[in-house]
């Protein structure tokens, strides 16, 4: 489950103006990974959240509207109160989202082959807070976020880079983007939880599917060269 935004397909100034001041070495491979569900337990905290509201997520469809339901009468909340919650479980919790499990140290041992920026679809406002929360979990890299797809943000990161470029994702949508965009790029969906599975489905634009960071760091020092230490 992620933060579900608008999807435009184009880059739009807010991430053009970040990308410009991200630093990166061209000798160097780059991993892109996404945050939510893939280095942050979007749903869990989501989940706990919601229960001290007395709501619940009802897990048949990838968004909010319609989903979030009362506890006390299984009905859902009117759409108007969706953003509300959201935004409220960001400023409230942000800081408290379980990591997925493996990710820091696999970046960690990763960051030794490659570099990385974590690419995250969440209001550009928490920009700061989501990197402060993934610095708490030991996870410190540059942080850009995102509105839409992705294809264009990862396709202006890899024409820096002389070498290999990895994206790492769950949403089918932004392999697809990546796919149209950046097509030389290594795309590896990334899904831990069987839930978020049924509902998104097999990214048929990716090259690899993992559900966990011991698959995923695998994968991608096979696509580097790089040898496990």
């Amino acid at each position: 489950m992620n933060v579900v935004m608008p999807m435009p397909d184009r880059l739009i100034q807010e991430v053009a103006d970040q990308l410009e001041v991200i630093e990166l070495d061209p000798t160097r491979p780059l991993v892109v990974t996404d945050a939510d569900e893939v280095l942050v337990r979007f749903g869990v905290g989501m989940e706990a959240f919601l229960d001290a509201q007395g709501l619940y997520y009802d897990w048949t469809a990838f968004h909010f509207e319609g989903t979030i339901r009362r506890v006390r009468d299984d009905q859902a909340i009117p759409n108007h109160e969706v953003a509300e919650v959201r935004e409220r479980f960001l400023a409230e919790c942000i800081y408290d989202l379980p990591e997925v499990p493996g990710a820091a140290d696999a970046l960690a041992r990763l960051a030794v082959h490659a570099q990385i920026v974590v690419l995250t679809n969440i209001s550009h406002s928490a920009r700061e807070a989501r990197r402060e929360s993934l610095r708490r979990l030991g996870i410190d890299h540059p942080v850009v976020t995102n509105v839409g797809g992705k294809g264009h943000a990862v396709r202006d990161l890899a024409r820096q880079i002389d070498g290999a470029t990895i994206f790492v994702d769950d949403l089918p949508e932004h392999h697809e983007s990546v796919a149209l965009h950046a097509p030389e790029v290594h795309r590896i969906q990334f899904i831990e939880d069987p839930r978020l599975e049924e509902l998104v489905g097999t990214a048929r634009h990716s090259h690899h599917r993992t559900k966990t960071w011991t698959e995923a760091e695998r994968t991608i020092r096979d696509i580097l060269g790089a040898s496990a230490p």
